[in-house]
């Protein structure tokens, strides 16, 4: 798998409950005091579709308003950590 050059480290956090997304979907917002607190913006609008799904890499087609193509996240090994993951575009070879 080739990449398309820019790549971002993300980092997996908990699964949040329906009440906290209602939260975001009325006030935009996450309240002082809840884990992640702060302005909520939507970045980009679309669908997705799974091509290769496994523990270790999620690999989707993307059809964004911003956000367009075969991208991947392979999940990366860090000082004994197993949640944090690699984000990038996937060059077709």
């Amino acid at each position: 798998m080739r990449t398309g050059g820019l790549q971002r480290y993300d980092i997996r956090v908990k699964q949040n409950s329906n009440y906290f997304a209602e939260l975001v979907l009325v006030s935009n917002s996450i309240p002082v005091g809840m884990y992640g607190a702060g302005t909520v913006k939507i970045w980009d609008k679309g669908t997705y579709e799974p091509i290769e799904i496994t523990d270790d890499k999620l690999v989707f087609e993307i059809n964004g308003t911003k956000l367009k193509g075969r991208y991947a996240l392979i999940r990366m090994k860090w000082r004994g950590k197993e949640n944090y993951w690699l984000f990038f575009k996937v060059r077709e070879v």
